[in-house]
C-alpha cells in the first residue's frame, strides 16, 4: 500500500467487496423457568476492513482484475531478475520516441478501401459529411506527389463549397429570368476592369480559402477584426509568410 491516507484504505475495502459468513449465537437463561436458545445467521462481511487494509504486510499486494476475484500475493521484486539490466532503471537506455521528419506523415500515404468501405464513405457524402471523392486512373495516381494531392483535395473542397452555395441560393435564383441574368452579367462585365474580370476578388475570405495559414495566424487576424483594423490594412499583411509577431505589432497600433 501507499501512504497512510484513510480514504485510500476505505476505497480499497469497498473495491474488494464483501463475502458471506455464518454467524452463530447462543443464549441461556437460568432460573425456575430457565431456557436456552441457539441462532444461526448468514451475514455479509468485508473481505478486508479499512483497518485490515492499513495493516497489510508490505511484502504483500492485492491484485484486482476486472471480471475476476481479487487475489493476494507476494510482491515481485524485479531487481534480481536477469533481464533487469535491460530496463532504463538498470543499465539499459531509456526509450526515446523519435519524431517524424518535417513534411513526412506518420500515417501511410494512402489506404486501399474495400467496396463496402467505399459505399460507407459514399453514404457519408450523401448525408452532407465533409467527404470528397475523386476519380483517378492508376497512371495518374502514380504521377501525383504529396503536394499535388494536397492541391487536388483543396480544389475538390472549393468545388464542394461552391456546389453547397448554389444549392442554398437555388430558391432565390428561380425567380430570375434568363434575360435578366444575362443582362445583369453583361452589365457587371462592362463595369468591371479587365484585370478584375480575369482575377478573383481579393478578400480575407478568399485568402483563407486559397492560402494555408497557421492556427496562430488565424487567431491574430480574428483579433485584428475585433478591434476594427481596416480591411485594406489587414489585406496588406495577411499572407502565410508574415510572422505572427508582425501581425500583432500592426494590430496593436489600432487598439
Amino acid at each position: 500500500m501507499g501512504g497512510n491516507e484513510a480514504s485510500t484504505h476505505e476505497y480499497i475495502s469497498k473495491l474488494l467487496g464483501k463475502a458471506t459468513i455464518d454467524k452463530r449465537s447462543s443464549g441461556e437463561t437460568r432460573g425456575r423457568q430457565g431456557s436456552s436458545s441457539r441462532n444461526y445467521d448468514v451475514i455479509g462481511r468485508e473481505l478486508m476492513t479499512p483497518d485490515e487494509v492499513r495493516m497489510m504486510d508490505r511484502k504483500k499486494c492485492r491484485v484486482i482484475i476486472n471480471g475476476l476475484l481479487p487475489v493476494m500475493d507476494d510482491k515481485f521484486v524485479p531487481f534480481g531478475h536477469p533481464m533487469f539490466d535491460q530496463t532504463a532503471d538498470g543499465a539499459g537506455t531509456p526509450y526515446v520516441h523519435g519524431l517524424p521528419d518535417a513534411g513526412k506523415s506518420v500515417e501511410p500515404p494512402f489506404v486501399l478501401l474495400s467496396s463496402e468501405a467505399l459505399r460507407y464513405y459514399e453514404k457519408q457524402k450523401e448525408q452532407g459529411e465533409p467527404v470528397y471523392i475523386d476519380s483517378l486512373s492508376y497512371e495518374e495516381f502514380k504521377l501525383q506527389g504529396q503536394a499535388d494531392m494536397d492541391k487536388r483535395f483543396m480544389y475538390l473542397d472549393e468545388q464542394e463549397q461552391k456546389n453547397r452555395y448554389n444549392e442554398e441560393h437555388a430558391g432565390e435564383l428561380e425567380y430570375q429570368t434568363q434575360e435578366e441574368a444575362y443582362e445583369e452579367e453583361m452589365t457587371a462585365e462592362r463595369s468591371m476592369p479587365e484585370e478584375q474580370a480575369t482575377q478573383p476578388e481579393d478578400s480575407i475570405q478568399n485568402r483563407l480559402f486559397r492560402m494555408h495559414f497557421t492556427k496562430e495566424q488565424l487567431n491574430e487576424v480574428q483579433r485584428a477584426m475585433l478591434v476594427h483594423v481596416p480591411k485594406d490594412v489587414i489585406l496588406s499583411y495577411f499572407y502565410p509568410e508574415t510572422s505572427v509577431a508582425k501581425m500583432m505589432e500592426i494590430r496593436r497600433q489600432y487598439e
